[in-house]
């Protein structure tokens, strides 16, 4: 049987939504894709027992507290304190990713906000890729317990090679240069750009990059059997 993933695709004009992206896919785990015009708001309103963690992937925007202001004209991540109410103000039009994930422990209240430049984000090795690949590690394990943000990036011929994390479940975004094959299992799938794809809890996968083209991915995790810990 051929391999059926859960994808959902963004795209269209610049009139304003927030749109629900692979609901139910991971457990406990809410994810929404923001499509705002210059000159927008939106409040996120405090709740004490749900981190959101926001991801500027086009824009410029602002994220605004009462005591604190953060401005972004590039990718970036923030995070604030569930208790803290937090507004974002847009500079042009933009688009972000809010992710939804349970606040499973304490969290270290000097360590927030949190905001973290995209292009100098750590950069790490990892076995499974090559030399050439860079990975940036954009939140570790122990800044939220159960979550870790990520991203790949490479040109072809490359190849993540296969591996299996049967702990940790996997969402991806891939970037508007991306243009590879899934490997999952013992099947092969294209993955193109602006797409958010659930890669199947316990399978087998990697990437394949082809001559000519690009890899650039967000990768999400959630630790969904709540073993690791900061």
């Amino acid at each position: 049987m051929s391999l059926v993933l859960n994808k959902h695709s963004i795209g269209g004009d610049f009139s304003y939504r927030r749109i629900s992206v692979l609901d139910g896919e991971v457990k406990e785990a809410k994810l929404y894709y923001h499509r705002m015009n210059n000159c927008e708001k939106y409040m996120l309103d405090s709740c004490e027992n749900v981190v959101t963690i926001f991801f500027l992937l086009s824009g410029d925007v602002s994220f605004c507290t009462k005591t604190s202001k953060y401005s972004f004209s590039e990718k970036a991540v923030y995070i604030n304190l569930p208790q803290q109410q937090v507004e974002i103000q847009t500079h042009m039009d933009s688009e972000i990713i809010e992710i939804k994930w349970p606040k499973l422990g304490p969290l270290d209240s000097n360590k927030f906000p949190y905001a973290q430049n995209y292009i100098n984000a750590t950069q790490y090795r990892d076995a499974c890729k090559s030399e050439k690949s860079i990975s940036r590690m954009l939140i570790n394990w122990n800044l939220i317990d159960g979550f870790a943000l990520g991203s790949v990036e490479t040109e072809g011929f490359d190849i993540v090679s296969k591996h299996c994390h049967p702990d940790k479940d996997q969402i991806f975004f891939s970037f508007d240069e991306n243009s590879v094959k899934l490997l999952i299992d013992e099947d092969e799938e294209a993955y193109e750009n602006n797409c958010f794809v659930h890669i199947p809890l316990g399978s087998n996968h990697g990437v394949k990059v082809d001559k000519g083209s690009k890899a650039h991915y967000l990768w999400m995790d959630f630790d969904v059997l709540g073993e690791i810990k900061r």
